[in-house]
């Protein structure tokens, strides 16, 4: 409508008035209002509805001799409330804001947009440690090294309004789900979020990308009359190891992970360890411990239909550790109770 190719769109995040004490001497009384404001904007590129970046401005402001009753009713438009503590507040808020914009003069510059028909669009099912799982994988023609944008639904009204909070790449692949790690992101993913690939050059795919594409080998699969849990994958990051997962439940049923107490392994020079913290987690609920005396124990619902991604995570790993030894977690159904699952020699992926 503005037949513009960018557009800031701003909003009022806080405006806080408050009144301070008062000084009597005498007939003379000293009395007085400070007022704090916080502004935030987006920068939009309006054929695309990414977000190109964010900005903040504050301000704030006290009068003397007034109090909050005398400026209730000013029009914002009056010299009266520009000249008070709100007023000058406001101002002050609008001016960092704009000193904030340009320093950031370079995202004024307008990317060129992927046809639609070059994206594959996923959804974020899971969120584990720093890394994104999607719903879809190597059978969406999803290779590792591919790169993409997360956006978000923040449509209030009909009309759908879909920004992008970040960026993305692929980090590994399996059949029906990828792994996706944020190169740079606007605000904190969560699950539901939608992520886009640019397929540009994996159409046709070419022998070089054909050579890169990695398929995830299910390294351990367990059956229960209730579910079924695939072990996928384990990444070390520093020295903690997340063990990565996904159930299947063939009935509404409640699946438990659970750490014991004292929880240990054997490193990949055989030296017997004793974890600091364990995290266990499905979907996107997560418990984590520390040097409790108690089992870690998650128990949630799963449905038919609607698989969900497991993990656990350990720490005090050796940093140049390849893999472990008795690495064993447990799980409780309700049919066959408490059961372990046993990845003894696990390989460590770096990420």
């Amino acid at each position: 409508m503005t037949e513009s190719n960018l557009l800031i769109i701003g909003s009022l995040d806080r405006l806080r008035v408050t009144e301070e004490g008062s000084i009597s001497v005498g007939p003379l009384k000293l009395s007085g209002i400070v007022s704090e404001v916080e502004l935030s904007a987006r920068l939009f590129n309006i054929a695309s509805g990414d977000v190109i970046a964010t900005f903040s401005g504050k301000g704030s402001a006290s009068d003397t001799g007034l109090e909050i009753s005398e400026i209730e009713g000013l029009s914002i438009s009056s010299g009266a409330f520009t000249d008070s503590a709100v007023g000058k507040a406001i101002d002050s808020a609008i001016k960092d804001l704009f000193e904030a914009t340009l320093k950031k003069r370079d995202k004024f510059e307008i990317e060129e947009i992927v046809p639609e028909d070059l994206v594959i669009e996923a959804e974020v099912i899971a969120i584990v440690g720093e890394s994104l799982v999607i719903d879809k994988g190597s059978d969406d023609e999803i290779v590792v090294d591919i790169t993409g944008s997360l956006s978000r639904d923040i449509s209030e009204g009909e009309e759908p309004l879909i920004i992008t909070i970040g960026s993305v790449e692929v980090a590994s692949v399996d059949a029906t789900t990828a792994l996706v790690r944020t190169t740079e992101t606007h605000e904190k993913p969560e699950v539901g979020d939608q992520v886009k690939l640019d397929i540009l050059d994996v159409a046709g795919i070419s022998e070089e990308r054909e050579q890169v594409v990695v398929v995830a080998e299910v390294i351990k699969e367990i059956t229960t009359p209730e579910f079924k849990i695939y072990i996928d994958n384990a990444f070390i990051t520093g020295d903690r190891v997340t063990v990565n997962g996904r159930v299947e439940a063939k009935e509404e049923a409640e699946l438990s992970l659970i750490f014991r107490f004292g929880y240990e392994f054997y490193d990949h020079q055989g030296i017997r360890t004793l974890i600091n913290n364990r995290t266990v987690k499905i979907g996107s609920n997560s418990l984590k411990h520390r040097n409790t005396s108690n089992r870690t124990i998650l128990t949630e619902k799963i449905l038919p239909g609607y698989p969900q991604v497991v993990s656990w995570t350990i720490d005090n790993v050796p940093k140049d550790a390849d893999h472990l030894s008795r690495l064993r977690f447990n799980f409780i159904t309700e049919s066959i109770g408490e059961r372990e699952i046993n990845l003894d020699g696990i390989e460590l992926m770096t990420f």
